[in-house]
């Protein structure tokens, strides 16, 4: 088996790793008293032996499993028919020789399948995670594919790893195998943040812990802060045209934009009032999947003459991707509850949300003209209507064309990608603040919300800056 080939630094990483595990059972971001690996195996006996509720919410947990945010209970369990079913389904992994892809059709959240099957059977080089793949990228290796292309690299890296740090804690107190050893470390790349790094700079372990603070955020799988460039322009500009109540009527002529956009609000308080009296959207049963998406591309909903779901997807071959996911979620109303309750959940981390819904629709991206990207817009776009005044909907090219030119992100990558919408939507509800102070020193009294930072979204991509008539006379050259 060939080894993985490191970034520069990652050897002298993985040095002061090992010499750091040897000596300390315990340290910021890892933990060999116990490991996650003794915890999992502990509490999934105990689940064998008694399965129900009481014992399935100690093992799906984050001290035992990676993936248990992701999903919750609910759609972990919505393949099986109840308790004892999911466990001879676990049985069934631990006593097997090899992963068998046909086991996606019952559980169909891979990461969880994934992880529960590496960790069951320790002759898996490694136990395959989101935190595993994350950190692999900060050592330059590229972890993607299917189960066996994602193994095949963790077992590339687990031969480096051994040649470089060998088994560090053998012998040890503390004693761990060498893949508790990598998901440990794994877990240390993917969970501390700038804060924990900068109190161990000085430490005795801080070669580990210095080269960890130097790789990129983004790297880490913890992306960079995103900051605005230049938006005052914008900002005032299109907050002279929303005090003169510019954007409520098809005629915009005089002002910044040229287009009329209060469908949207339209349809936001339609579904405030409407969708919401009729659905509680993070508790739905399986028999509301096929009324709730009839109600969410009702024509009557707007003055349109069309659906706004052809307006929010942009046209027809996102009108198709609709289609497909809602096909989809009405063909299999048990699992959509389960997701689309907890994708409405509002509580729930942005990340989390958008992961989960990534994970039971992507597999449409492989029909023609269908796209990831064009998944990521439905999920935001359902966010934003249900949420209008902290979440947007994502049109790919404008919102590459806008995040490029007006903050500090310089490569917009295409795709479905849940921790690229946390760090970019913190930007523009920046933006969205920033046009409300315009709108106050203005003189109005509108409240702005993520519909209108939307709203500039669109317009920027065919106006471009705002000419100076476009901008109230007080902030003009």
């Amino acid at each position: 088996m060939s080894t993985a080939v490191l970034r520069p630094r990652g050897e002298g990483m993985l040095r002061a790793w090992g010499e750091m595990i040897a000596e300390e059972p315990a340290g910021p971001g890892y933990s060999f008293t116990p490991n996650r690996q003794q915890v999992f195996q502990n509490r999934l006996e105990a689940f064998l032996e008694n399965p129900c509720e009481e014992t399935l919410e100690e093992f799906w947990s984050a001290d035992a499993v990676d993936s248990a945010d992701n999903p919750g209970q609910a759609i972990l369990l919505a393949g099986f028919e109840d308790y004892q079913d999911f466990a001879s389904f676990l049985e069934t992994l631990a006593a097997a020789s090899e992963y068998d892809a046909a086991w996606e059709d019952t559980l169909t959240w891979k990461w969880a399948l994934w992880e529960l099957y590496s960790r069951s059977n320790t002759d898996e080089p490694g136990i395959l995670t989101r935190e595993a793949c994350e950190a692999l990228r900060w050592f330059g290796v590229e972890c993607s594919g299917d189960f066996a292309e994602r193994m095949d690299v963790l077992e590339a890296f687990r031969e480096t790893y051994f040649d470089v740090v060998g088994h560090a804690t053998k012998g040890t107190e503390h004693e761990a195998s060498v893949r508790a050893e990598m998901e440990q470390l794994f877990h240390a790349f993917a969970t501390l943040d700038s804060g924990d790094l900068s109190a161990q700079l000085k430490g005795p372990y801080s070669e580990f812990y210095r080269g960890l603070y130097g790789g990129s955020a983004m790297d880490r799988g913890r992306p960079d802060p995103v900051e605005l460039v230049d938006i005052g322009p914008l900002a005032y500009a299109y907050a002279h045209g929303k005090v003169n109540d510019a954007y409520d009527e098809p005629d915009v002529s005089g002002f910044f934009g040229g287009y009329w956009e209060n469908w949207k609000r339209e349809y936001c308080d339609y579904v405030e009032e409407t969708i919401r009296d009729e659905f509680t959207l993070d508790d739905l049963e399986a028999e509301e999947i096929e009324p709730l998406f009839k109600a969410l591309t009702d024509r009557e909903a707007t003055n349109l003459n069309a659906s706004v779901i052809e307006y929010l997807m942009g046209g027809q071959w996102g009108q198709y991707v609709w289609n497909d996911v809602e096909e989809y979620f009405t063909s299999n109303p048990e699992e959509a509850s389960a997701v689309l309750s907890e994708f409405f959940d509002s509580s729930k981390p942005d990340v989390t949300r958008l992961r989960l819904f990534r994970e039971h629709t992507i597999h449409i991206k492989e029909e023609e003209g269908r796209s990831p990207g064009s998944i990521e817009r439905m999920a935001t776009s359902l966010m934003m209507v249900c949420e209008p005044d902290e979440q947007i909907g994502l049109p790919p090219s404008k919102t590459a064309e806008f995040v490029e030119a007006k903050t500090t992100l310089d490569d917009y990558e295409s795709g479905f990608r849940p921790r690229q919408y946390r760090s970019v939507v913190n930007a523009l509800r920046t933006f969205r603040d920033e046009i409300q102070s315009a709108v106050e020193e203005l003189g109005g009294d509108q409240s702005v919300s993520m519909l209108d930072v939307h709203n500039v979204i669109w317009m920027y991509e065919d106006n471009g800056e705002p000419s100076n008539d476009e901008l109230p006379a007080s902030y003009r050259e």
